[in-house]
């Protein structure tokens, strides 16, 4: 108990001191090393280690399971990272779900907005936090980083591999489909590079099975769906119906049934449990002496249901052009429309599937739009990043 009040009464410090506490319930005072001798990196620890050092038997690691968690949950984001390298157990708590969502309901989440890109001077990134009141910017990739990962140069001096990829979020992992490294880059295929908010790492997960380009994405239950698309690989532009789940804890991508319709530049949203793939353009077959392929806007929807792995025809959408922006906000997809020169902006209510819309000017629709991201930077997922290009 008196160990449980130590603890208790550093929180009303501020965080600095929550994060001395408890690291000093780790050892005991006869276990105490210099700092050269027990700073790793995360995955450097073996069990030799957590032996030498005593930290499974700390005060701290002696309390219950439940005000542990609880304890470690209340360490500020600054220190999550230098908290992954206390010992074994913490690192493999700060990676689990539990402490995720256990950090979620005491409230010490917050929610951060992403912005990634690179164009020949590396990988670069600025985060936008609300309670920094700011913007934080710089290169993705350390120089260490670059030598310990051959793979990652392939990117980091690539010109636009970011270019025509797509982004979805799980917890504190920010997932970049379809990444492409630089031509110079040999027998080396497009991947999915994984960007972790906690530990700022990039690490490579695995390709899609069909490489490609402009298609639509969402996140469900914790599981990343994909569909539609252009073919990456192939000079013809060939228009993709098929998709694929990629589940993240075991960096593996399934196939899916395909579409019932090819979409290109489609866009992806998850209500409810279930995958929207919202309109496109569809390509005709090639005719004798043109280089390119005439198209048109598809002008529906197409719904896929992971709990009977089926996809539905949904009613067509009443408004016209291209669909070039979309969000999800509680139980209804908003939606911005390009005709010509005019924008229209449209909410679709799921639970009814109605739509709700008025052309507007320009000015009057940007203004919409940037009032609609504010919300759903405010409304995302806690300490889920955005990521925004």
């Amino acid at each position: 108990m008196g160990t449980t009040s130590r603890f208790t009464s550093s929180y009303k410090k501020g965080p600095r001191l929550i994060f001395r506490s408890l690291m000093k319930g780790c050892w005991t005072p006869d276990d105490v090393v210099p700092m050269g001798n027990i700073v790793k990196k995360p995955d450097e620890y073996d069990d030799e280690s957590e032996e030498e050092n005593g930290s499974e038997e700390s005060p701290l690691n002696s309390l219950p399971e439940d005000l542990w968690l609880e304890c470690l949950a209340r360490v500020p984001r600054s220190s999550l990272q230098t908290s992954m390298m206390v010992c074994r157990k913490w690192r493999h708590t700060l990676k689990s779900g539990e402490f995720y969502e256990v950090r979620r309901k005491i409230g010490m989440v917050e929610n951060l907005l992403f912005v990634f890109g690179g164009a020949g001077t590396g990988l670069a990134g600025a985060v936008y936090c609300k309670s920094f009141g700011g913007w934080k910017a710089g290169l993705l990739c350390t120089i260490q980083a670059l030598q310990e990962n051959d793979w990652l140069l392939h990117y980091h001096n690539a010109d636009h591999c970011l270019l025509n990829a797509q982004p979805a979020v799980v917890k504190h992992r920010i997932f970049v489909l379809g990444a492409v490294p630089s031509r110079a880059a040999v027998g080396e295929r497009e991947c999915t590079i994984v960007y972790d908010a906690w530990t700022k790492a990039l690490t490579r997960g695995a390709p899609m099975i069909h490489p490609r380009k402009k298609f639509a994405c969402c996140v469900i239950d914790d599981k990343i769906y994909v569909s539609g698309g252009c073919n990456r690989e192939e000079v013809s532009r060939e228009v993709l119906t098929g998709a694929e789940e990629y589940d993240p804890e075991l960096d593996v991508w399934r196939p899916l049934p395909n579409m019932p319709r090819k979409r290109y530049g489609c866009l992806g949203a998850a209500v409810n449990g279930i995958f929207y793939v919202i309109g496109g353009l569809k390509f005709s077959s090639v005719q004798p002496g043109l280089s390119m392929q005439p198209y048109a806007y598809v002008g529906s929807m197409d719904s896929y249901n992971p709990k009977t792995n089926s996809w539905y025809k949904t009613k067509n959408m009443p408004m016209g052009g291209c669909v070039i922006a979309c969000t999800v906000v509680r139980s209804s997809i908003y939606m911005l429309s390009s005709l010509a020169v005019e924008l229209s902006f449209w909410k679709l209510e799921v639970r009814l599937m109605t739509f709700y819309g008025e052309a507007v000017g320009k000015a009057e629709a940007l203004k919409r739009v940037s009032s609609l991201f504010m919300t759903l930077s405010q409304r995302s997922g806690p300490e889920d990043p955005i990521y925004l290009t």
